[in-house]
Formats: structure tokens, sequence, C-alpha cells
């Protein structure tokens, strides 16, 4: 049987997802200002812009995972120059994913989500 809308769970834990990328990037960066360097653990990489289920690709950042619940997709330790663009931002896909210790540099919003399905919780 389907659900109607998100529940209030799923809600919360992406703000606490989003929240930590913020903070967590803010202190990472806060030693020493270089972004993406050795000390920093984070690799440069372009925007990622994820539409559906199969573009959970390498190429746009996704590290490990299968998108269940068991075995999300992972996308992590990423450092993001997104000039007029969002820097990560994934839409219609009912896969299961986290996003972790990622910093997005002059975007227009760090990461943005929508049109979520998700089938189990």
């Amino acid at each position: 049987m389907e659900k109607k809308g998100v529940s209030s769970a799923i809600i919360i834990v992406i703000v606490i997802v989003i929240a930590a990328v913020g903070v967590g990037g803010y202190f990472l960066l806060k030693g020493d200002g270089e972004e993406g360097s050795a000390e920093s653990g984070l690799t440069p990489h372009d925007p990622i812009l994820i539409v559906g289920n199969d573009n959970f690709t390498l190429a746009n950042g996704v590290v490990d995972g299968r998108g269940t619940e068991s075995d999300p997709y992972i996308i992590e330790n990423w450092v993001i120059s997104a000039e007029n663009v969002h820097g990560i931002k994934i839409r219609n896909t009912t896969a299961y994913f986290v996003i972790h210790s990622c910093v997005v540099e002059n975007g227009w919003g760090g990461v943005t989500t929508m049109g979520f399905t998700w089938t189990t919780w």
C-alpha cells in the first residue's frame, strides 16, 4: 500500500543530515580555510544532480551503497563549488541515500531535495 506524504521521521532525518553537512563543513574549513585540502579530507567535485534512481552513479558522487533501506547510497567527502546552481540536487527517487561530510560553496542552496517516495519505513 502506498503511503501518502513523507512521514515526520523522514523529514526530521533530512533536516538533521542537512544541518550536519552545514555544521560539519564549517568546522572542516574553519581551521585553515583551504577547501578540499588534504587536512580536511575532502575531494573537489562538480555540482551533483540526481534525477531518478538511475542517476545514483560514481560520476554523481555516489561512493557506496545499493539504494536500499539496509544499504543506502552514500554521497560523502566532497567539496563542491556550485556557482549559480545547487551544490547537490536530488529529485524523484525511491532510493535510500545518505549525504555525509560534504561542503557546498558559492551555490544557490547547499542541498535541495524533492519528490521522494519511500515504500517502506
